[in-house]
């Protein structure tokens, strides 16, 4: 980006910060690099990538310059229509997904299969109450329809959230760049000396615009994290309330001066489907203000509507929170904050179960350095001024895991990955727009760029896909064992211990044993069962075995 208007001082001073923060990058790199091979470097590589962060931050925000915002084109047109871009999404992610169709319940599906099959719409517990999918999971059975409809379902979701995405990220990045960072401003009339001063700066060419919104599409339907959402049957929770989450954020665009009182109502229903789908989505009326923020469109009576929706969320919380912890306050600590956010932007960040970082080491370190080198590239080329689609997704990504703020933890096997999938249209958008402020060859390395990151995150998601096809045929083994042990079969009741929790993060009867036996096996499992009926799985003889007296 061409430096107009700084002092010698200016740019001295932005020479030697910009080249701090390149420091601070490849030494990121380099730690994590070394904890690939071995080294165990973890937390010294969290803490370098949050000083390489930070320094890039406080140097947009120190060299940012006060400007006149450009001309808003809050909704760029997509090169295909709507209808075809959410069928080529669809399309593309059961290509990637078809693994999964056949794999069946696993773990909490038989619970929750139970309970839609009887239309039991209540709470499973006093923290979760999520009777939308529930209610869509009971028309599907009973119905007729089998596991397969379930797995289809949540590749569908997933599809449509990637759409949606394109969606989100066209409204961000066609609201203008170049910004300072003030509070909210109301709609008014631009002036015409503005545009014409800053509109051959900013707006980048529609194509351009189109691509990138593709992108952030893609890296969202190929975002390794989803692995676990898409895969588990359960994982409709995560997906069906990220969909409403985003319709409602796409919704609240609508609020100008013809908007009426049925679309008001339709936002404020659509708000409250998000929580009944799952209790995360009570966030969804602070993800509204943020996108409205990075646009520089809140309108007085979306203001009001979203403070309506937060008012209800703020009541459903209260409530699930009494459930949950009583009156006793949760511990919140400084280190399990520091802990939450490094597990957030790290997972993000390195997406990757630990047989992608084992088989492909390379993969990893290839996506990683992509990821690095654009937020390099953002922090030193567009350092004149700050983008609101870069601080406002990172809000976006803070705000959607505030719910499970005290537990939220990605594993090596990429369990709990599911909690991080609200964050991901942020970091999709996020990632596509990072190159929003390059020019010639500059902008075609980084479109390529951020190309080849999502195929790197195609691949890994095929891998990812192995252990949840492993999960299904030990869940197939341990009940066809039941069914055919007869020392079982002559107990009307048994205890069964050490079945199989998960494979790899895959889970297979860590919850809903019980349920599952019982339709597969016809068998009545009870922990007070007499000992002749106590058994016990052998991982090494796949088989049952007698449990101690």
């Amino acid at each position: 980006m061409v430096d107009v208007g700084h002092r010698p001082g200016q740019r001295r001073w932005r020479t030697i910060a910009g080249a701090l923060v390149i420091l601070l990058g490849a030494r990121a790199f380099y730690l994590f690099v070394q904890h690939l091979r071995g080294v165990s470097l973890r937390y010294h590589a969290e803490a370098a990538a949050v000083w390489f962060v930070l320094a890039g931050v406080l140097l947009v925000l120190s060299l940012t310059r006060d400007r006149e915002q450009g001309p808003q084109v809050d909704q760029p047109s997509l090169a295909l229509p709507a209808t075809a871009l959410w069928f080529a999404f669809v399309l593309t992610a059961f290509t990637l997904y078809w693994p999964t169709v056949g794999i069946g319940l696993l773990s909490d599906d038989f619970l929750l299969w139970d309970r839609a099959e009887s239309w039991n719409l209540s709470p499973v517990s006093s923290g979760l109450f999520r009777p939308l999918p529930l209610l869509v999971w009971a028309m599907l059975i009973n119905a007729g329809a089998t596991a397969v409809a379930l797995h289809m379902f949540n590749i569908l979701l997933h599809g449509t959230n990637a759409y949606l995405t394109t969606r989100l990220c066209a409204g961000w990045l066609g609201a203008g760049t170049a910004t300072t960072l003030e509070p909210f401003s109301f709609p008014r009339r631009a002036k015409q000396a503005s545009i014409a001063g800053h509109s051959a700066q900013f707006l980048q060419p529609a194509r351009y615009r189109r691509m990138r919104t593709a992108l952030a599409g893609a890296l969202m339907l190929a975002l390794p994290l989803a692995s676990e959402p898409v895969s588990w049957a359960s994982g409709v929770f995560d997906l069906s309330m990220t969909a409403l989450a985003l319709l409602f954020v796409i919704r609240g665009r609508m609020y100008d001066d013809r908007v009426t009182l049925t679309q008001r109502v339709v936002f404020v229903v659509i708000g409250v489907c998000a929580m009944g789908a799952k209790e995360t989505g009570v966030m969804a009326c602070l993800l509204v203000l943020i996108d409205a923020w990075i646009r520089r469109k809140l309108d007085r009576r979306l203001l009001t509507d979203a403070v309506v929706v937060l008012a209800i969320a703020a009541s459903f919380s209260a409530i699930r929170i009494l459930g949950a912890f009583g009156f006793k306050s949760p511990s919140l600590t400084r280190y399990r904050v520091q802990r939450s956010l490094f597990e957030t932007f790290g997972g993000l960040s390195v997406p990757f179960h630990a047989d992608v970082v084992q088989q492909l080491s390379w993969l990893t370190m290839i996506a990683v350095l992509i990821v690095i080198a654009l937020f390099v590239w953002y922090f030193v080329a567009a350092g004149s001024r700050s983008d609101r689609f870069v601080f406002g997704g990172a809000a976006w990504i803070a705000i959607s895991v505030l719910p499970v703020f005290l537990f939220v933890s990605v594993g090596q096997d990429l369990q709990g990955a599911r909690f991080l999938y609200l964050a991901g249209p942020a970091w999709s958008s996020l990632v596509a727009g990072l190159a929003i402020s390059s020019r010639g060859v500059a902008r075609r390395v980084t479109v390529v760029a951020i190309i080849v990151l999502a195929a790197l995150w195609a691949v890994a998601v095929r891998v990812h896909l192995a252990p949840w096809s492993e999960a299904a045929s030990l869940r197939d083994r341990v009940l066809e064992a039941a069914r055919t042990d007869q020392q079982i079969q002559r107990c009307r009741t048994v205890a069964l211990k050490k079945l199989p929790d998960n494979i790899r993060g895959a889970y297979v009867l860590r919850n809903g044993a019980p349920e599952a036996l019982l339709r597969e096996a016809g068998l009545r499992v009870m922990d007070d069962a007499t000992p002749p009926c106590r058994f016990e799985w052998s991982e090494p003889a796949q088989a049952f075995i007698r449990g101690p007296e």
